[in-house]
């Protein structure tokens, strides 16, 4: 019993931080979005913004199965009050 719970608790804790280094990448797509906005209108800028749009659809993918992930490891009381949750999707 209390390897299972030992175990049960790293895994918690894995799928948290798993959670938190997904939500750092996305973070740091986000820093990145005014200095391609601000680049000057023209086809380079469009494609700069196609290009970091995908890269944010890329990222959040991985967020999101991390967020599932996460609330199944920790029960129903994260999964209320986490906004990654499928419910707010």
């Amino acid at each position: 019993m209390a390897h299972r719970t030992s175990w049960l608790a790293q895994s918690r804790r894995d799928s948290s931080i798993e959670v938190v280094n997904r939500g750092h990448d996305m973070g740091a797509l986000y820093r990145e979005l005014p200095l391609v906005l601000a680049m000057p209108a023209g086809a380079e800028k469009a494609a700069a913004v196609e290009e970091h749009a995908k890269q944010l659809r890329e990222a959040y993918g991985p967020f999101t199965r991390a967020c599932d992930v996460m609330v199944v490891d920790a029960g129903n009381s994260v999964a209320e009050a986490v906004p990654c949750s499928r419910s707010s999707r």
